[in-house]
């Protein structure tokens, strides 16, 4: 008998993890209202960018259901790598689709997510850390699910995230152990820096 969930380290790219994250992060106050403006298509361009980038560089784990959906989605850093950026996109392999993607998603559009980069990048912390991108879900409960699995994986190193969703969020994330060590106001829109410590995971 299958568990209700199963949490996989995905290697391959479909279609459902962008629907996953284009959907979650239209909903995302500073990435759906700001900078997309409801437009679906242009949201799922950028996702695109960001899953080519961690299939190749970064980590993806998944949780799925019973019937082998994905319900969550996760996109990890490894220590020492290069968080995701533009210059990251264009050294690394994808200079064709970096450049077609960021005439169809706008310059405008693209200036704004290039400058939420970059104030992320200026909060990053020295110590060696994975540092999660993105978590998505789609069905309630199941990012905390596949958050948890993460953190198990995870386990004797120090993660660092930051989320854009809403302030009822911070609470989310310091009932795992989390501190919040900044705050920055991008275009009117809060974005929290948390730390997860080793010690704290397990």
């Amino acid at each position: 008998m299958k568990t209700e969930f199963n949490c996989t380290h995905e290697t391959l790219l479909t279609q459902e993890m962008n629907d996953l994250l284009t959907d979650t992060f239209l909903r995302n106050p500073i990435f759906g209202d700001n900078i997309f403006g409801g437009d679906r298509g242009k949201m799922s361009l950028m996702i695109h960018l960001c899953l080519l980038y961690y299939s190749r560089y970064g980590i993806i784990y998944s949780l799925r259901d019973r019937n082998n959906r994905i319900v969550a989605l996760s996109l990890w850093d490894k220590p020492g790598a290069t968080p995701l950026d533009f210059g990251a996109l264009l050294t690394h392999g994808f200079f064709f689709v970096t450049i077609k993607s960021t005439l169809g998603i706008g310059l405008k559009r693209m200036k704004k997510l290039l400058n939420i980069m970059n104030i992320n990048e200026q909060h990053h912390i020295k110590e060696p850390h994975y540092y999660m991108f993105m978590l998505g879900s789609i069905k309630k409960g199941c990012g905390r699910i596949l958050f948890n699995d993460c953190l198990e994986r995870f386990k004797g190193h120090t993660l660092f995230w930051d989320s854009s969703v809403a302030k009822d969020n911070h609470a989310y994330y310091k009932s795992f152990g989390a501190e919040m060590i900044g705050e920055e106001i991008i275009d009117g829109y809060s974005n929290a820096y948390f730390v997860l410590k080793a010690a704290k995971i397990g």
